[in-house]
C-alpha cells in the first residue's frame, strides 16, 4: 500500500537533463573563478572530492586512516583548518553555556594539553643558518646519537667506513637548507660524483665534515681534513620527472633465488660484514635482474642497498667500493608515496638494475653509472697453526724431538689433564740457560681461548727475557707459597744442591701441578709426592714431566669396554657418571682397528662429571687382554692421566705438533707469487701444472731464460694494484705477476714476448701473435728488455699517435724502459725528441746515451717547468705528440704542450683510475687522446694484434730495437729485485735469471726447480664431495674448481635446496666445470657403489672429500644410542665405506681426504658422539 508522505515532503520530478550535467562536477574549472581568501565547505560524505582537490593548492582534507575517525572528528577537524586559514568564528557556539563557577567535579583542561615530541624540527641558529646561506655547513657525525647510530652496521673488511650514500645525504640536506626546506620535500640530482677516499670512523664513532655547496655552479666539495672526500654537481630540478629516464619496468619475478642470508654470505665472504640497516637486501633474482629492498625510513641505508645490488652482479670474491656516480636523481616525495602504498608488513620496495644502462631504479630513485674500484684486503694477522696429530710416547730415550718440540708436547699433556683457561707459569732461572718461558708463550699463543700467565724468576739479566713481555717479568729470590701455578719450570732441580729450589718451586704449586725440568741424563730422584709423567733426550740433556702428586690406588676404579660399532654401553656409563659415588670410570678399548675412544674422550673429560673418567686405548695386537687388577695395566693408571694409549709397546698419547709449512718439491712448472699482498718479503716459488684446456687454448710452451719486472709487477706485490683490476674473472686473477721473457720453444728455437699473467715462472703458454724469435746478433739476456717497452712504444706511436719523420715529440720519463724505447724510435723515425728526467744521474744517463738530444731538450718531470722549456725551444708552437706517464698538474701541463692538430698519448693509469676532467680547449686545436694500455691487447681484434705482432717483427728484423740496460738478479733474488724496483733507482729493465742457480735438469730446455707445494686438480678428472652443498662443501668446490677441477660430482642427502647453491654451481659452470648433484644414501653399500660409478661415467675418479656431517648434540647424560649412529653415519661409516670401494673401482684415485673436528682433537662439551665419529675416521 502506497503511503502519503507528510507535509514535511516537498515532491518535484526532475528530468534527465539534470542528471546528465551534474554527473560530471567541473570543480577545478569552477574553484579558478574564486578570489583569493575563500573557505569551500563539502557538504556530503568525508573525502568525496580528495582526489579532486589533491590537484588544486590550498585545499585541505581529513582522510578516514583510523578506528577513531567519525562525523565529529570531522567537523572540528575542518573547523581547526578553517581558523589555521583565517577565518574566525567562535566554537563556543557548538557547546551548551557555561555557568560560573563550575562544580567541583569538573576535570582540569591542562593536563590534556601536552607537547607533541613524536616529530623533530629542525631549528637553525643565526649563525648557523648565516654559514648555511654562504653555501657552507659543518657537520659533526656522532654515533652516540640515535639517528646515527644505524651507521655502525656499515663494515667493509673490518672497518666502520662511512657510507658513500652518507656524503650525498649530506649535500642533498645541505640543498635543502639552502632553500629552507627539509630535504625529503626537495627532489635533487647529483651528478659527475667522485668518491677520492674513505673515512673510518673512529672508536668513539665522531666525524667533523664540511659541505660547501657553489650557489651558481652547483658544484660541491666535501671536506674533512685536507683534500676534498667527494666532489661533484648538484641542482634541485624544476621537473623531477624529466630527469628521469623513461623505462620499460619490469615485472616482480615469480621466485627470487637469493635470500637475505644468502646475499649477505655471499658479500660476507668478499669482505662486507654488513650489519643492521645495511642488511635491507632481503630477496634477489640475478637472472631478472631484480631484487627487494626493505623501506625503514631511512634513504642513507636504502641507497646503500642498491649499490650492493650492482656489486653482487660483479662475479669475484674481491672487495670492491665506490669510486664515482654518474648521476643520481631522486625524488622523495613520490618515492615516499610508493612505500607508503605498500603494506605495513611488508614494505620492501622492487629494485631493478638495467644492464645495459647501467642504471640502478628502485621507487623514485635512480643511480647511474656507479663505478667502483677494487681494493686489497687487509692482512690477516693471524697466521693458521697447521698441525698434525701424531702418537707420541711417554718415554723416549733417543734424540727424537727438539726442544721447541718437547715442551709443546708436555704443555699439550699438562692441558689434556687440567681442564682450565687461565694458565699460570713459574720459571725459576738461577743462571743463564736455556729459558722455556718464550718457547711456552709460543705453544699456549697456538691454542684458543688460552690466556697465559707467565712470570720468571732470574737472579742475573739473561738476554732470553727480552722474548717475554715486560709484564711476565718478575726478578725475585722467593715466590711466595701461594700454590696457585699449574707449571713449574727450571733447571737440576733434582740435584741435591738445588733442593731449596725445588722446594720453592713446590710451594709455588697448586695440587697436581707439574714441573717442566732440564736434567742430566739419568737423573734419578725418590720423593713419595712426585710422579714421574713424562721425558725426552735433547741435546744430551733429559727433559722431564714431572707431577706434584702421589701414585693413586685403582682397585676400586669401575671400568666400562667402550666399542665404537655396539652403543649398548652407553646407559651403563651414563649411569656410573651420573652416580654420588667418587670414583674413577675407567673406558678402555681393544682389538678395534678403528676406535672412536679419542675423540669421545677429548670431549667427555670437558663435561661435569667427565672429570673423574680415565681412558685406555690398545692399539697394539700383542698387548695383554686388559684388565684393571693386571699390573701391566694398574702401574699406567696410577699416575692419574685422563687419556693412555698404549701403540707399538710403548705406553703414550695422542699430540698436535706444528707442520713445516715450508716444506719444498721439486717440480717442472714453478712460478711467484705473493701470499701476503703488500710483504715483499711473503714473494714465494710456488709449483705449477698446466691444464689440458689451458696447453689446447695456447700455440706453444715456452721455457724461460730471463723474466723481466715491470712496474704493474711491483704495484701488484706491494698491494697499491687489485689482481681484479688486470683480470676480470677469478680464475686469472689467482697469480697476476709478470708478464715478459725470452727462452726457448721445445724445438730449440730463441723466442721472447710477453703474457697476460704468470710470466715469472719456469715454463710460459704462448699467444701465436705476441711472441717473436730472437735475432742472432741478440743475447736472451739482451732479449728480455725488449717486449713489453717496445710494443707499448709501438702501439702508441704507430697503432694510435700516427708518428711520421719530422714530428716533435715529448717522452717523460726519457731513463725509464718505454722511455727508453721511445726515444730509440722517436729518433729512428727521423722525429726531435724532447724528454724528462727525475735526478742529475737520469740526465747525465741521457747525455751520454742520446748525444742527438741538447741538453737544453732534456726537462724536469718533478714538476710543471718542462711547460716552459717546450714553449721556448718550439717557439710556442708545442710539439706533435705527448708520451705522458705523469700525473695531475703534469698531465694538464703537458696538454698544453700540445701543438694544433697534436696526439697525445697516455700510458699512465693514476688519472684513468681517478677520471681526471680534460677541459675541451685541447679539442679546440684539433688534437687527439689516446688511451694506451697493453694489458687490453688480449682482447683488442685480431687484427689489431697482427698490425702490431707484424711492425714489432719488421722492425727486429731490421735492428731497430735495441736492447735497454738491464740489472739482472738471480733466481732465489726476487724479494731484491722486486724492492730494488720500488725503490725506483733503477735505469732500464730490472730481470731474474731463472737459469741462476743452475737447476737440475732432466732435458735439454726442462729442468726441476725447488718450490712450495701447491695443490692442483686434473682437468680430465673426477672429483666427489660428500656433504658437498654445505657451507664449507660449497667453499671447498669452489677452490678444486680455482684450482682446476672441471668434473665435479656433489652428494648431498637433499640435494639442491637453496638459492645459493644454484648461484654457485652456475659460477663454476661458466668456468667450464661439470657439475652433477647425487642423492645417494652414502652410508649404504649401495649407495656408496652408486655414487662412485656415477662419478666414474664423467672421467676416472682421482679425489674424494668426505665433509658430510649430521649434528645431534646434547650432554652425555642426555645422549642415547640412535643419536650415537646417526652422528656416526656420514662420519665413520661414510668413511669406511667410501674407503672399502673406492679402493675396488677407483684405480686412479690420487686424493682421499676426510674433514675432521676440533671436538676431536681438543674436545668439545655436548658432542661426545661427534668427537667419537671423528675419530673413528681419523
Amino acid at each position: 500500500e502506497t503511503r502519503q508522505s507528510s507535509s514535511k515532503w516537498l515532491n518535484q520530478s526532475i528530468n534527465y537533463e539534470y542528471f546528465s550535467k551534474i554527473i560530471c562536477e567541473k570543480f577545478e574549472d569552477n574553484y579558478n573563478k574564486l578570489s583569493d581568501n575563500h573557505a569551500i565547505i563539502q557538504l556530503g560524505p568525508p573525502c568525496k572530492l580528495s582526489n579532486i582537490t589533491r590537484l588544486v593548492p590550498g585545499i585541505y582534507l581529513l582522510e578516514k586512516n583510523n578506528e577513531y575517525f567519525n562525523q565529529l572528528t570531522t567537523l572540528l577537524d575542518n573547523l581547526g583548518r578553517l581558523y589555521m586559514e583565517g577565518v574566525s568564528f567562535d566554537l563556543g557556539n557548538l557547546y551548551p553555556a557555561v555557568e560560573y563557577p563550575v562544580s567541583r567535579s569538573t576535570p582540569m583542561i591542562s593536563p590534556l594539553v601536552k607537547w607533541d615530541h613524536s616529530d623533530d624540527w629542525y631549528v637553525p641558529s643565526y649563525r648557523t643558518q648565516k654559514m648555511i646561506k654562504a653555501g657552507e655547513r659543518n657537520i659533526n657525525i656522532s654515533l652516540k646519537e640515535e639517528e646515527l647510530e644505524y651507521i655502525a652496521g656499515h663494515v667493509v673488511d673490518g672497518r666502520n667506513l662511512f657510507p658513500a650514500t652518507g656524503y650525498l645525504w649530506l649535500v642533498w640536506e645541505t640543498v635543502s637548507m639552502l632553500r629552507g626546506e627539509t630535504f625529503f620535500e626537495v627532489p635533487i640530482v647529483l651528478e659527475n660524483v667522485r668518491f677520492h677516499r674513505a673515512t673510518n670512523l673512529s672508536k668513539d664513532g665522531s666525524l667533523d665534515f664540511m659541505v660547501i655547496v657553489q650557489k651558481v655552479s652547483g658544484k660541491f666539495n666535501l671536506v674533512k681534513v685536507g683534500p676534498a672526500i667527494v666532489t661533484g654537481t648538484t641542482y634541485v630540478p624544476q621537473d623531477v620527472n624529466s630527469e628521469m629516464i623513461e623505462l620499460n619496468e619490469k615485472r616482480e619475478p615469480e621466485v627470487f633465488t637469493l635470500t637475505v642470508s644468502d646475499i649477505y654470505k655471499e658479500l660476507r665472504l668478499r669482505g662486507y660484514q654488513y650489519k643492521g640497516l645495511f642488511r635491507s637486501l632481503t630477496k634477489f633474482n640475478l637472472d631478472e635482474s631484480c631484487a627487494k629492498i626493505a623501506w625503514h625510513n631511512n634513504w642513507v641505508a636504502f641507497m646503500d642497498n642498491m649499490l650492493q645490488m650492482k656489486i653482487l652482479y660483479e662475479e669475484t670474491r674481491g672487495l670492491f667500493v665506490p669510486t664515482a656516480i654518474e648521476r643520481l636523481t631522486v625524488d622523495p616525495k613520490r618515492h615516499l608515496q610508493i612505500c607508503n602504498q605498500l603494506p605495513s608488513d611488508d614494505k620492501e620496495v622492487l629494485t631493478c638494475y638495467y644492464k645495459e644502462l647501467d642504471l640502478i631504479k628502485s621507487g623514485a630513485i635512480e643511480i647511474r653509472g656507479m663505478q667502483a674500484n677494487a681494493i686489497a684486503r687487509r692482512k690477516n694477522l693471524s697466521e693458521p697453526v697447521l698441525e698434525k696429530y701424531i702418537f707420541i710416547p711417554f718415554h723416549e730415550s733417543d734424540e727424537v724431538y727438539n726442544l721447541e718440540e718437547i715442551v709443546r708436547i708436555m704443555v699439550q699433556l699438562v692441558l689434556e689433564n687440567e681442564e682450565e683457561i687461565s694458565i699460570k707459569v713459574v720459571e725459576f732461572a738461577a743462571h743463564p740457560i736455556q729459558l722455556l718461558a718464550p718457547i711456552i708463550a709460543q705453544v699456549l699463543s697456538d691454542l684458543p681461548l688460552i690466556q697465559p700467565d707467565i712470570t720468571v724468576l732470574s737472579n742475573s739479566l739473561n738476554p732470553q727475557l727480552t722474548d717475554l713481555p715486560q709484564e711476565s717479568l718478575l726478578r725475585r729470590k722467593k715466590l711466595p707459597a701461594n700454590k696457585s701455578a699449574l707449571i713449574g719450570v727450571g733447571s737440576d732441580l733434582l740435584k741435591a744442591e738445588r733442593a731449596e729450589i725445588l722446594q720453592n718451586c713446590l710451594n709455588s704449586l697448586k695440587d697436581g701441578g707439574y714441573i717442566i725440568s732440564i736434567e742430566d741424563v739419568g737423573a734419578e730422584f725418590a720423593m713419595d709426592d712426585i710422579v714421574t709423567v713424562a721425558s725426552y733426550a735433547c741435546n744430551n740433556k733429559c727433559i722431564m714431566l714431572l707431577k706434584k702428586a702421589s701414585l693413586r690406588d685403582v682397585e676400586n676404579d669401575a671400568v666400562i669396554k667402550y666399542d665404537s660399532n655396539d652403543f649398548t654401553w652407553i646407559r651403563k656409563a651414563q649411569e656410573l657418571i651420573s652416580s654420588a659415588e667418587n670414583r674413577r670410570i675407567v673406558f678402555f678399548s681393544e682389538k678395534q682397528k678403528h676406535s672412536g675412544l679419542l675423540g669421545f674422550a677429548n670431549c667427555l673429560k670437558r663435561e661435569n662429571d667427565g672429570k673423574k673418567t680415565r681412558f685406555v686405548l690398545i692399539m697394539d695386537d700383542n698387548a695383554e687382554k686388559f684388565s684393571i687388577a693386571n699390573p701391566f695395566y694398574a702401574n699406567q693408571l696410577s699416575k692419574d692421566l685422563v687419556i693412555n694409549v698404549y701403540k707399538n709397546g710403548r705406553w703414550g698419547t695422542y699430540r698436535h705438533l706444528l707442520i713445516d709449512a715450508n716444506n719444498m718439491t721439486k717440480a717442472k712448472l714453478v712460478y711467484i707469487n705473493i701470499t701476503t699482498r703488500g710483504d715483499l718479503s711473503s714473494l714465494t716459488w710456488f709449483s705449477g701444472k698446466f691444464t689440458n684446456s689451458e696447453i689446447a687454448e695456447h700455440s706453444q710452451i715456452a721455457y724461460t731464460e730471463y723474466v723481466s719486472l715491470n712496474f704493474r709487477d711491483i704495484m701488484l706485490a706491494t698491494n697499491k694494484l687489485a689482481p681484479e683490476v688486470i683480470s676480470k674473472g677469478r680464475l686469472g686473477q689467482e697469480c697476476v705477476i709478470g708478464f715478459e721473457f725470452s727462452g726457448y720453444l721445445e724445438n730449440g728455437k730463441r723466442v721472447m714476448g710477453f703474457m697476460k699473467s704468470r710470466g715469472l715462472a719456469s715454463k710460459v703458454l704462448l699467444n701465436s701473435d705476441l711472441y717473436w724469435e730472437v735475432p742472432d746478433d741478440m743475447s736472451l739476456e739482451e732479449a728480455a728488455t725488449v717486449p713489453v717497452v717496445y710494443n707499448t712504444v709501438i702501439y702508441a706511436f704507430f697503432l694510435n699517435g700516427n708518428l711520421r719523420k719530422g714530428d716533435t715529440v715529448l717522452i717523460h720519463s726519457g731513463t725509464g724502459g718505454v722511455g727508453q724505447a721511445a726515444i730509440n724510435l722517436a729518433l729512428y723515425t727521423g722525429c726531435r725528441v724532447f724528454t724528462t728526467v727525475g735526478t742529475k744521474e737520469k740526465r747525465e744517463f741521457i747525455r751520454e746515451t742520446y748525444p742527438q738530444i741538447p741538453d737544453e731538450d732534456i726537462g724536469n718531470s718533478r714538476d710543471t717547468s718542462f711547460e716552459r722549456m717546450i714553449m721556448e725551444r718550439t717557439n710556442g708552437r708545442g710539439v706533435d705528440v705527448v708520451l705522458n706517464s705523469l700525473a695531475e698538474d703534469k698531465l694538464f701541463a703537458s696538454v698544453r704542450c700540445l701543438a694544433k692538430g697534436g696526439r697525445f698519448l697516455e700510458i699512465g693509469k693514476f688519472d684513468f683510475s681517478n677520471n681526471s676532467q680534460l677541459g675541451m680547449e685541447m679539442f679546440r686545436k684539433g688534437a687527439s687522446f689516446h688511451g694506451i694500455m697493453l694489458d687490453n691487447i688480449y682482447e683488442a681484434p685480431y687484427e689489431t694484434r697482427l698490425r702490431l705482432s707484424n711492425q714489432t717483427d719488421e722492425y727486429l728484423k731490421m735492428g731497430v730495437l735495441k736492447p735497454l740496460p738491464r740489472t739482472v738478479f738471480n733466481r732465489n733474488q726476487v724479494e731484491q729485485a722486486f724492492r730494488y724496483m720500488a725503490g725506483g733507482k733503477h735505469i732500464g729493465k730490472v730481470m731474474i735469471n731463472m737459469r741462476d742457480p743452475v737447476p737440475q735438469k732432466i732435458g735439454r730446455f726442462e729442468a726441476l726447480y725447488d718450490a712450495k707445494a701447491r695443490f692442483h686438480c686434473k682437468d680430465d678428472m673426477t672429483y666427489i664431495l660428500a656433504g658437498g652443498l654445505g657451507g664449507f662443501g660449497i667453499e671447498l668446490a669452489d677452490w678444486l674448481v680455482l684450482r682446476g677441477c672441471r668434473k665435479l660430482v656433489i652428494s648431498s642427502r637433499r640435494g639442491i635446496s637453496e638459492g645459493y647453491q644454484i648461484l654457485r654451481i652456475n659460477i663454476w659452470k661458466s668456468y667450464g666445470a661439470i657439475v652433477e648433484i647425487s642423492t645417494e644414501d652414502i652410508t649404504t653399500d649401495e649407495g656408496v657403489k652408486n655414487l662412485l660409478k656415477h662419478a666414474i661415467r664423467l672421467g676416472p675418479v682421482a679425489g674424494i672429500f668426505n665433509l658430510a656431517v649430521v649434528l645431534s648434540d646434547a650432554l652425555f647424560e642426555k645422549q642415547t644410542e640412535e643419536s650415537f649412529k646417526i652422528s656416526a653415519g656420514p662420519k665413520a661409516i661414510a668413511t669406511t665405506l667410501l674407503d672399502k670401494y673406492s679402493r675396488q673401482l677407483c684405480p686412479n684415485l690420487e686424493n682421499f681426504v676426510i674433514f675432521s673436528s676440533v671436538s676431536c682433537g681438543r674436545g668439545n662439551i655436548g658432542q661426545t658422539n661427534y668427537g667419537q665419529s671423528n675419530s673413528v675416521m681419523e
